[in-house]
């Protein structure tokens, strides 16, 4: 039996129980028993008797077109489980390697992994539960209007597992995570490198809802949501000591929104604020220096606010007690060591690893960080699902970040202002590969500061850059999708003298991956403002524009033409939508130049919004500005590398292009002379303008990977 067969069958008694009441509805009363909330969920609500009246006395079950109300426990949850393995690099890699990948050679070429180092497996569990108490009233009937209040909650929690392994076999038979408690047990579950994390979470939700049946309904939702993230790694660089490194973070979000759509679609907008904490210290298990305790401090004290971690901020593993009619929390330990500070750290209970960590490594136990976070964040989601089967989302956003990060190792405070702009794919369920694209721009402005009270404030140092980041990760890919994962790469960022050609692995691969890292300086930022300022939006539109149909003319003729009549020019643009195969060339062009002019006067307002703040010293308007140049800015290749060759030739995009079309003759050298790159000082010397590209492929049957595609260096 097919895939399409297996569908069918699947699918075939959910559509009855569906279609069925449709049928019947209007003088047999049956409700819905499927809700959607806001966020696209779905929930399963237990029917039970909803009662018309006349006056106040009760006639009976509402049916028809009789007004009706009741209460409806509505219940749900959600599971997910997964495991992706990847290789690393190979056994006697006579090449250099970048963070453990291979360099890409001029052949171009993704070679099967034969003889790896071993693997990394990321394995994933989680599941969750809701439940939430709606009043409803409407008439009778499956389609008829309703409308409903309810109020409720969700807990979660789930883990995920970093581990390496030597061959695939051994990754199947891996045990159970389990949390570390002494030496022997990190031995057995952890190697240098590997890391385990799990997060718990409480959502408490109120929703006000209006629908029509299962056709259409309409909601607000409005909920506070805190979450828990524990993380326990073993450092690389300290080898087989024991060793660990704990992180915790406690994030409080504050959420409001609304939606509309149906059983199966469902579109909404949401404001989240949100507010977080988070520490990290080091643990040496094996130190043996000790250290006599005697704490007492009140329950209000901020600082136990942030030394207990515990699920839900309880005190179950302390002594509690009243000390002149207030509540204290009170430590005796005699002779605590680095292995007692980190089971209590295991429990929530920071404590007595706060208090070591002050004696600077004398007892084991170093205080990393600490850092704060407050954001605030708008996203616009898209979704679709069959319950139980597979679902799909789509988001974009933005969102303004404030932290201040103390680096306790360096005597440093860190502050930070992100504005970020992102977009995020994904879809999940058991008919799903359990994919994942996300494309996250940000710019940011720092300032460090000596982290003792009363420091040097001409020490004080402040800096701007920014990042843009592009992921794809997917489960069961073959040859033929990651060629056309890597024609998406293609279209965000072009280089396809680079990357067009690959010869790649035959066979499935479980796990595929890959990564592009772009990076743009202060000096780069600064030149970006410049030009906005020296060109102005018109110029800047006609110079993407003119890109785009150079592109065009050239990749559509007859030497770009493949043996199954498509161009170059067809494969590289008509991307989505049915792709090349469907689309027509010309309506690619005329969608792709739409996106570009749209594109292209984001980003010139938001270079002329950062100009103006910087001016202003406004840095919260500063990289909110970036957001929005960012997402003018990674729209598509036309858009980004409009920007790149501004920032890298003295001359204007057009003419390069003009110059390699009418003259494909010249070397690179002459083609430099003639359109040079600009030069500026840095460090007192002379630079190319600073900004890098780098990419990353991996697989669990693909060797390793990575390549710079453009550094100033």
């Amino acid at each position: 039996m097919g895939p399409i067969k297996r569908l069918f069958f699947l699918l075939l008694p959910f559509v009855f129980f569906l279609i069925a009441p449709v049928l019947l509805a209007g003088e047999i009363w049956s409700p819905s028993t499927i809700i959607i909330r806001f966020d696209g969920s779905v929930g399963h609500k237990i029917p039970l008797p909803l009662d018309y009246f006349q006056g106040n006395k009760p006639l009976g079950p509402a049916v028809g077109d009789k007004l009706g109300g009741g209460f409806f426990p509505v219940f749900g949850g959600n599971y997910q489980k997964f495991k992706r393995v990847f290789a690393l690099e190979e056994l006697n890699e006579k090449e250099d390697t970048v963070d453990g990948l291979r360099p890409v050679g001029k052949d171009q070429i993704l070679l099967p992994a034969v003889h790896p180092r071993g693997y990394r497996v990321i394995e994933q569990h989680a599941k969750s539960l809701n439940l939430v108490g709606m009043v409803g009233a409407g008439p009778g009937g499956y389609l008829f209007l309703s409308a409903g209040l309810g109020a409720g909650f969700n807990v979660g929690n789930g883990f995920v597992a970093s581990r390496t392994v030597k061959t695939l076999a051994e990754s199947k038979r891996l045990p159970w995570p389990s949390i570390p408690g002494n030496i022997k047990e990190l031995n057995k579950q952890l190697k240098p490198g590997d890391s385990l994390s799990w997060k718990q979470n409480i959502n408490l939700i109120v929703n006000l809802s209006a629908g029509a049946g299962w056709l259409a309904g309409t909601g607000f939702c409005g909920g506070i949501n805190t979450t828990w993230n524990t993380t326990i790694g073993r450092p690389q660089q300290f080898g087989n000591r024991p060793i660990v490194q704990v992180s915790y973070a406690k994030a409080k979000d504050k959420k409001v929104g609304g939606s509309f759509g149906n059983l199966l679609s469902n579109f909404s907008l949401t404001k989240v604020w949100g507010k977080s904490n988070s520490l990290t210290y080091i643990f040496d298990l094996g130190h043996r220096g000790k250290q006599d305790i005697e704490l007492e401090m009140s329950l209000d004290d901020p600082r136990l606010k942030k030394l207990d971690q515990s699920y839900l901020g309880s005190l179950k593993d302390s002594f509690n007690k009243k000390v002149r009619g207030q509540k204290v929390k009170k430590l005796s330990f005699k002779g605590a060591t680095a292995l007692l500070a980190y089971n209590l750290a295991l429990k929530g209970d920071l404590s007595v690893a706060d208090i070591l960590s002050q004696s600077k490594g004398k007892y084991g136990v170093t205080k990393v960080s600490d850092e704060d976070k407050k954001s605030v964040s708008r996203t616009k989601a898209v979704g679709f699902k069959i319950p139980w089967l597979i679902k799909a989302g789509y988001s974009s956003g933005k969102s303004f970040v404030v932290s201040d990060l103390k680096k306790i190792n360096e005597h440093t405070v860190v502050e930070t202002l992100n504005g970020i702009y992102s977009k995020k794919y994904g879809t999940s369920g058991v008919l799903s590969r359990d994919a994942s694209r996300a494309s996250v721009f940000s710019g940011f402005i720092q300032q460090v500061m000596p982290l003792n009270e009363g420091g040097d404030p001409e020490s004080d140092h402040r800096r701007y850059a920014a990042n843009w980041k592009y992921s794809y990760i997917r489960n069961k890919v073959n040859e033929k999708k990651i060629k056309r994962e890597l024609k998406q790469v293609r279209y965000k960022i072009g280089f396809m003298d680079k990357l067009r050609g690959l010869n790649i692995p035959k066979g499935t691969n479980k796990t595929f991956k890959i990564e592009i890292d772009l990076s743009l300086s202060n000096k780069a930022t600064d030149e970006l403002m410049n030009i906005a300022k020296i060109h102005g939006e018109k110029k800047l539109v006609e110079e993407a524009t003119i890109y785009l149909d150079t592109f065009v003319k050239e990749y559509r003729q007859d030497k770009y033409i493949d043996e199954k009549g498509y161009s170059i020019a067809k494969r590289e643009i008509c991307v989505g939508g049915g792709g090349h195969k469907v689309r027509i060339l010309k309506e690619c062009v005329f969608t792709t130049r739409n996106k570009i002019k749209k594109a292209m006067k984001k980003a010139y307002k938001g270079l002329m919004k950062m100009a103006k703040s910087k001016g202003n010293s406004d840095y919260k308007e500063f990289v909110k500005g970036y957001a929005d140049f960012g997402k003018g800015f990674i729209e598509n290749k036309f858009t980004m590398k409009t920007f790149l060759r501004l920032l890298r030739f003295k001359c204007r995009t057009s003419v390069y292009h003009k110059l390699i079309k009418e003259r494909p003759y010249l070397s690179k050298e002459e083609v430099l002379k003639i359109c040079p790159e600009k030069r500026i000082m840095v460090d007192g010397r002379l630079s190319k303008i600073p900004y890098e590209i780098k990419m990353k492929v991996q697989g669990t049957n693909i060797k390793p990977w990575s390549q710079t595609l453009y550094s100033h260096k």
